[in-house]
């Protein structure tokens, strides 16, 4: 029976179809499961059990789903009328944004650091904060004092005019800005975040503006965290969805759209950053519901500025239009942010280069 509810919660991950779904009979061995049964039964298990037994049925409907073929056409035909009713009724972007396509970039450990996308920053630390994996550990490391000198330093001269020169001569016509919400709020007190920051934002998005590019504000790091993982400001092994605090982070969003309202270079405001996995998909539902609302009421409105909504990862898409296809309609230009890996798991790093190209050519 766990096996059975693994299998179904991976199924619905991945979108790959059920039987019924496939047009076949049931298979009384293997009957779908109530995704509410699902996570009862699978919150029985150990916490290492329930990853590593998730991640195995993931990586096998994955692979199943993908794959070219008969199955990979079954698997495009499921997905052709959920497609074409997002098309329809669930995309509704504005047309003048929407016209053309964004040739984008990620302004990456500007205001949220990460070691990847600061590597130099990262470099230039001491010892103790240098090995730590988040901008949590960073601070912390550092201690209060020097922290806010260095991320004050940081965010005044990581990026400059020549920098969003080089990328609009390079084509690029928009650029994706992660911000922690305590770069907004300020941090909590037991965070050893530094911030606000809203006038080095401020500065920031002038430079955005002045270059002619257009700018997507991210919300990458909610306050409590979306997710444990750096990404959000934080990794945490602790984490849970219930630690995510929800109404803080709609205060968050609500200062930035009504302190950037009718700013020109803004066309996009992402409510958060990859969120868990683990957060159920009503939950997540409700607070990009309430996300919605609250950015609508505080002036950035629709025709201007596109709400994007993650649906991390991929494969819950299938869930979240199952959800949402009664009542999203009615939000005007918003838009499910998909983040399409190829590189997590243990089946990706066994594909061929072809193998990557086909599956990359499958999910146009």
């Amino acid at each position: 029976r766990l096996v059975r509810a693994a299998w179904e919660t991976a199924r619905l991950e991945t979108g790959f179809p059920s039987r019924a779904a496939q047009g076949a009979e049931g298979d009384a061995h293997a009957p779908d499961v109530p995704p509410e049964e699902v996570l009862r039964e699978i919150e029985t298990l150990s916490e290492e059990l329930r990853a590593d037994l998730l991640q195995t049925f993931r990586d096998t409907a994955r692979y199943v789903s993908g794959s070219v073929g008969r199955l990979g056409r079954l698997r495009r035909r499921w997905n052709a009328p959920l497609l074409a009713a997002a098309d329809r009724s669930l995309f509704r972007a504005s047309r003048g944004r929407g016209a053309a396509p964004w040739r984008g970039v990620n302004l990456g450990g500007w205001f949220l650091l990460e070691p990847g996308p600061c590597s130099y920053f990262w470099e230039a630390l001491p010892a103790k904060a240098k090995a730590a994996k988040c901008e949590w550990g960073c601070c912390a490391a550092l201690g209060r004092v020097a922290a806010t000198k260095m991320l004050e330093e940081h965010r005044r001269t990581y990026f400059g005019k020549t920098d969003f020169a080089e990328m609009k001569a390079a084509g690029i016509t928009h650029v994706r800005l992660p911000i922690g919400a305590w770069c907004v709020l300020g941090p909590r007190p037991d965070e050893p975040f530094v911030g606000p920051c809203l006038d080095d934002l401020d500065r920031a998005i002038d430079l955005v503006e002045e270059s002619g590019l257009e700018l997507v504000l991210d919300l990458h790091g909610c306050v409590g965290g979306e997710s444990g993982a750096a990404p959000c400001g934080r990794e945490d092994t602790t984490w849970n969805y219930r630690m995510w605090d929800a109404r803080s982070s709609l205060e968050a969003l609500r200062v930035l759209a009504e302190r950037y309202a009718g700013r020109r270079c803004i066309c996009g405001l992402g409510v958060c950053n990859e969120p868990a996995m683990s957060t159920p998909a009503p939950v997540l539902a409700r607070y990009y519901e309430s996300a919605v609302r609250t950015i609508r009421r505080a002036g950035m409105v629709a025709g201007e500025v596109t709400i994007l909504l993650p649906v991390y990862t991929e494969f819950r898409t299938a869930e979240f239009i199952y959800l949402w296809q009664s009542n999203y309609s009615s939000y005007e230009d918003c838009a499910f942010d998909l983040h399409l890996y190829q590189c997590f798991g243990s089946l990706w790093s066994a594909l061929s280069l072809e193998s990557h190209m086909r599956a990359a050519r499958g999910r146009e």
